[in-house]
């Protein structure tokens, strides 16, 4: 969950509740749902990169 943090936190902050609930009705926003499935697509292919050039460097 904390992937999302950047997306998030102003809500988060902004409404005082607790980090589930408030996450929840954060993605239930169809806009955010979106922004998050970017945000993963993003991080995912980041992760991928970085495992190519550990495997490269040996």
């Amino acid at each position: 969950m904390l992937v999302a943090e950047g997306y998030h936190k102003d809500y988060y902050i902004k409404n005082k509740e607790s980090y589930k609930t408030s996450f929840k009705k954060w993605y239930s926003n169809p806009k955010n749902k979106e922004k998050m499935k970017e945000y993963m697509r993003n991080y995912m292919r980041k992760k991928k990169q970085i495992k190519k050039e550990n495997f490269r460097i040996k």
